[in-house]
């Protein structure tokens, strides 16, 4: 029997947090609707367990993202990784999400999960802010009491064009007293625009971010969400870029970049700077691919769209929008002849 609201996330030395393994627990969604987590003995959310070799006649994908590819909100079987499954015959697919992680982290569960099995595609889903989560020595991000929490992370830098990981072992905590910089503040939760105090970023955050007027008011003050993909050269997607190009170089197999839109773009998609910055990644004759599901978004009308969300308060897509990514998905994998 599933125990209500129990913790189902631990310390990890390496991750920094990682799901404890072969739980299932009650979690509380939107309104008073309640969705069930169950992890697998690796700590992924799953109900089945995987062997390391493929079943005879079976392809297999290695995902990874946030808490937008685990399913924050959702039964584990309406995620769009589930999804793809149903719709693409003999596949499976292994969702190593996990929520509250940049593009760093994520490629830390591939190093020491992800490479123990066998794969066919490697399939990298990054919500737009992981790219920020990527640089500090830590990340902050609110409780439900709205409390600040100060959560320790690995780290890289780049030196000599080598990827060096700093902060493993990851300690448990952080100094009370650690500053609290740009570099640590989490671009969704914590930062709107490039100036978070200015008068517009007040006016969106304090007054229209949990209600339903900001779905319009993001077109009408278009404030840029994530300056990190602005340019080539912006220090975090350089750094970010370099973290992506080690999937396809550890993995030996094609992998596929397809980057999660948020609200904010697919209400406005005059803000889609980060596509540009992706494009650099695509190199079929490598094996690399950048996969573009905004259209799908874009092609829903607008009352379609805001269902994609699960509340005016939770950015994380719904059942709907759970169908829409399985759909774009889907259907570029086979455009692209990726299986």
């Amino acid at each position: 029997m599933a125990s209500p609201l129990r913790q189902y996330t631990t310390h990890h030395d390496t991750f920094g947090i990682w799901h404890l393994t072969n739980v299932k627990v009650r979690f509380p969604g939107a309104g008073n609707k309640s969705y069930y987590i169950r992890t697998n003995s690796i700590g992924i959310r799953d109900d089945r367990e995987f062997a390391p070799s493929r079943p005879e006649g079976i392809r297999r994908i290695l995902l990874f993202g946030d808490s937008f590819t685990f399913g924050s909100g959702v039964d584990v079987e309406k995620r769009y990784s589930n999804i793809i499954e149903r719709t693409i015959d003999n596949l499976e697919i292994m969702n190593f999400g996990l929520g509250s992680t940049g593009i760093d982290r994520q490629l830390l569960i591939y190093q020491h999960l992800g490479l123990s099995f066998e794969s066919d595609l490697i399939m990298v889903n990054p919500y737009l802010n992981n790219a920020s989560r990527c640089t500090g020595t830590f990340n902050i991000y609110q409780d439900r009491a709205g409390n600040i929490i100060k959560m320790p992370k690995p780290y890289y830098t780049v030196e000599n064009d080598e990827l060096v990981l700093h902060n493993v072992p990851v300690p448990r905590t952080v100094d009370d007293n650690a500053d609290i910089t740009a570099e640590n503040l989490d671009a969704e939760q914590h930062r709107f625009g490039k100036n978070q105090f200015s008068l517009k970023s007040k006016l969106i955050h304090n007054y229209f971010l949990h209600t339903h007027y900001k779905y319009w008011l993001i077109k009408l003050l278009p404030i840029q969400p994530y300056p990190e993909y602005d340019s080539p050269d912006n220090p975090t997607w350089r750094l970010s870029k370099r973290i992506l190009q080690e999937f396809p170089r550890l993995s030996g197999r094609t992998t596929v970049y397809s980057p999660i839109p948020s609200w904010a773009i697919i209400m406005n998609p005059k803000l889609a700077r980060y596509r540009d910055r992706f494009k650099e990644l695509h190199n079929p004759e490598s094996g690399s691919y950048f996969i573009d599901i905004l259209p799908y978004f874009l092609a829903l009308g607008y009352r379609d769209r805001v269902n994609c969300f699960i509340s005016k308060d939770d950015y994380h897509f719904s059942e709907a929008g759970h169908q829409v990514v399985a759909d774009g998905l889907s259907a570029e994998i086979k455009k692209w002849n990726l299986l």
